[in-house]
This record gives C-alpha cells, structure tokens and sequence, in this order.
C-alpha cells in the first residue's frame, strides 16, 4: 500500500504512512529470519485441506515443524500473509 502511495502520488514514505496509519518502522522493517519451512509446510497443508482453518493448520505445524519459541498463532499467522 505504501509503495503504491509512493508511486503513483509521489510522496514521501512518511506521508504514505501517515495516510495509512501505519508506524515507519513497519515499512522500513525487513525480518532477518527464514520461515521458508513453516510458510512451506502451510503451503502444503492449505492445498491438501483447503476447507480446514488456521486454527486446524497451527495444530498440524507443531508436531511435525520446529517453530521457535516466539512463533506462536500471531507467527505463523504472519507468516502465513
């Protein structure tokens, strides 16, 4: 959303963020993390059961995937948008 402010009005990374009510850490941020495994094994879940919920895939992820002590729901929720 920002960069599209940024591009087709041509403001400031500033001004996009204020006009979106998002803080400018959240558009500068860049994760320093690889959650290529988990993002895969949702990936794979969803496309086997596409009815089921996240609900349903964060209780399959967990036996199976080793998901750090800071990836809870709100992890792989993020992980999965």
């Amino acid at each position: 959303m920002v960069a599209y402010l940024r591009e087709f009005y041509a403001v400031s990374p500033t001004r996009a963020c204020k006009t979106l009510m998002f803080a400018k850490s959240m558009y500068y941020y860049r994760s320093v993390k690889d959650d290529s495994e988990v993002i895969d094994k949702l990936l794979e879940l969803s496309e086997a059961k596409p009815r089921e919920g996240q609900d349903k895939y964060y209780r399959r992820l967990r036996p199976g995937v080793s998901v750090g002590q800071k990836t809870g729901k709100k992890g792989l929720f993020n992980a999965w948008a």
